[in-house]
């Protein structure tokens, strides 16, 4: 994607996600809610209210600071699959170094595709400190860290549990694709016949 626009929103993203995990750390969140969680099981009736909204607000927290990691792991799988167009059509990708430059953290992001894969896997990684990487809340992450690694088996996991909360006739396609790219030639062709049975509504004639 060579648009200016487009590179200027994703910095911002990165941007807005580093200001957010700066302020609420991953580790020291873990530990607070470790703490809560051991003190409710100790406090009496006279505390427990304290207690309750002490974890509502570390709850908060929890769910901010998940969002911020979907937020900058999507900017920085888009800002991956911008720098694979340009090494494609051979191009310049106009303020690449730009936003790189403007959105290094601690670990001085790099306009590398490499240091931007590193930096996927971090967001992943603490992810997974909080929630199971499956959960409805970061599959929209997972499921393109996955297939930033060619993790098709991984994938085909996670749209298997989008399914079972709400299945959809998009999620029905992408795992039919990831089966496509496993070479499970006998589950794509079984897919493939019971798709408009399963999503009759999706189903066009002409």
């Amino acid at each position: 994607d060579a648009d200016p626009q487009r590179t200027q929103h994703l910095s911002t993203q990165l941007n807005l996600a580093n200001d957010v995990l700066d302020l609420i750390k991953v580790n020291d969140l873990i530990a607070s809610l470790a703490v809560a969680k051991s003190e409710k099981k100790d406090t009496n009736n006279s505390t427990n209210n304290a207690n309750n909204n002490a974890m509502k607000n570390l709850e908060k927290q929890k769910t901010t600071v998940l969002e911020a990691l979907v937020k900058k792991g999507l900017a920085i799988c888009d800002l991956i699959d911008a720098q694979n167009t340009v090494s494609t059509n051979g191009s310049k990708e106009p303020n690449a170094t730009a936003v790189a430059d403007s959105t290094a953290s601690d670990a001085k992001l790099s306009p590398t595709v490499d240091q931007f894969i590193s930096d996927a896997n971090e967001v992943y990684a603490e992810i997974c400190k909080l929630i199971d990487p499956y959960d409805q809340k970061v599959a929209k992450f997972t499921e393109r860290h996955a297939l930033l690694h060619q993790h098709f088996g991984r994938a085909v996991k996670l749209f298997g549990k989008l399914q079972e909360n709400k299945a959809t006739h998009e999620v029905e396609l992408k795992t039919i694709e990831a089966f496509k790219q496993l070479n499970w030639t006998h589950l794509e062709t079984s897919y493939k016949r019971s798709i408009n049975v399963r999503f009759p509504k999706d189903y066009r004639l002409f």
